[in-house]
């Protein structure tokens, strides 16, 4: 081996062990002269190395394989390096973003939220927990919490900035839905002291009534079935609140329902509302009609679906009528209720799954029917969707998960 290849190899040994190949080595030459021996020493050097040191494939696979989003972006705010999460959930491949402005991946109008970040890191080296949304390739916006650092060069210089950005959807939306419920829960402290309030002030004044005009008897049947309406009413408003507490508890279990026995069983407990004999009731059922469900949800559901369409139909038609319908599809029981009754107002729809809600009929129950209707089919994972015309009927459509038994 000629001189000049000696120094050629050595050359090549720096080069790669400079750039990160700390396994390469460079063949010795039988001369056993300096040369030989500087090319000895840089190979013992490497597996020195190479035994002490974290190569830098190493760090890259670390690198990409973070859960958290990873950025590394120059000084000019140009993106240099991504991994995979930041691809997988922005939906881009590595050579779409490499050499983009960070911008890219901003909300629009969320891109000047960088400056926040930027003046972080200008003013302390780092930044933890700023939050801002990013964008998608197809548009969609994620929320995500980010901290970041500056990144040194080796002589001190500022060489870039690392942002590691942590998606908080599913924290978000937890938030949305804790806040959602304390304002109901607000609400439903509120009215249940004022539906409770309003019969339990009826009935005592009616009874100081009674009391001071005990001699006349037919004024005191009046006040009496006036102290009956007012204690139904307390009866019904008390009821429903148990109702909702007892929905929400998480231990109810599935159990066998056979459709059939089922809604004779809630169609018998409202055999002597008013107005009950006078509408028809018609049932729709599939051969076979046992399934596994939470059958307590599932009664609140129908229950308060038949009662409603009871207490709303129309009068002055030939035949009130109700149709009450269970197939199976997919995995799914399909169950509709529907009349002929007063039906609901096209602006009013939107809003009688609320709680309190009574729209057009504020002096006829609390307000909570349909909201426990709601409530009792979020637990079951169902769905409702309503469609009715005023002074023509309504259909409710519940889809809810069920296995044949």
């Amino acid at each position: 081996m000629e001189k000049k290849e000696q120094i050629d190899h050595i050359y090549d040994l720096i080069m790669q062990l400079s750039a990160g190949n700390l396994g390469y080595r460079s063949e010795i030459s039988q001369k056993n002269d300096e040369l030989d021996a500087i090319t000895m020493g840089i190979n013992m050097l490497a597996e020195e190395l190479q035994t002490t040191t974290v190569s830098k494939d190493y760090l890259g696979r670390i690198y990409k394989g973070v859960v958290d989003m990873l950025i590394v972006i120059g000084p000019d705010n140009i993106i240099h390096e991504v991994n995979a999460t930041v691809c997988k959930l922005l939906n881009y491949k590595e050579e779409q973003l490499v050499g983009e402005q960070i911008s890219k991946i901003f909300q629009r109008k969320d891109a000047k939220g960088l400056n926040k970040i930027n003046d972080e890191l200008d003013k302390k080296g780092h930044a933890y927990n700023i939050e801002r949304v990013f964008k998608t390739k197809k548009g969609r916006l994620i929320p995500v919490s980010i901290s970041g650092s500056l990144l040194y060069g080796s002589d001190g210089s500022i060489d870039g900035k690392l942002f590691i950005a942590k998606d908080i959807s599913k924290i978000k939306k937890t938030t949305e839905q804790l806040k959602r419920k304390n304002e109901e829960l607000n609400t439903f402290i509120y009215r249940v002291s004022h539906d409770i309030k309003g019969p339990l002030a009826s009935i005592i004044g009616l009874l100081n009534l009674a009391k001071d005009d005990n001699e006349d008897q037919d004024s005191l049947k009046s006040y009496f079935g006036l102290i009956e309406t007012s204690a139904s009413r307390l009866d019904k408003v008390i009821g429903d609140f148990l109702e909702i507490g007892k929905l929400t508890q998480s231990q109810i279990r599935s159990s066998l329902l056979d459709f059939k026995e089922f809604i004779q069983e809630i169609l018998d407990s409202l055999h002597y509302a008013d107005n009950f004999k006078n509408i028809k009731i018609k049932i729709n059922l599939p051969q076979h009609h046992v399934f596994r469900t939470k059958k307590i949800l599932l009664k609140a559901v129908l229950q308060n679906l038949i009662e409603n369409a009871i207490k709303y139909a129309r009068k002055g038609v030939d035949e009130s009528f109700i149709e009450i319908s269970v197939k199976e599809s997919e995995g799914k029981l399909i169950i509709t209720v529907a009349d002929n009754g007063i039906g609901i107002p096209k602006n009013m729809q939107e809003h009688i799954f609320k709680m309190f809600y009574k729209g057009e009929h504020a002096n006829s129950g609390s307000g909570l029917g349909l909201y426990i209707v709601k409530t009792s089919l979020d637990s079951l994972k169902g769905t409702i969707s309503v469609q009715s015309t005023q002074n023509e009927g309504s259909l409710f459509t519940v889809e809810i998960p069920a296995r044949r038994a």
